[in-house]
């Protein structure tokens, strides 16, 4: 018997980690991005190796 583990969404880990800013669907870019504080734009990508360590 395998046990099955489902791994939680960049945005969720992001958020529960404490990260700075939220999602936002980007107008320029026309997808999914973490917003910063200070207007800068992450694709969700970016912001899990900037943020997340695991």
């Amino acid at each position: 018997m395998t046990a099955g583990y489902t791994r939680k969404s960049v945005p969720t880990r992001l958020r529960e980690s404490g990260t700075p800013g939220g999602t936002v669907h980007s107008k320029k870019a026309g997808a999914l991005r973490w917003r910063l504080p200070d207007g800068e734009e992450l694709t969700l990508a970016e912001a899990e190796q900037r943020f997340l360590n695991d």
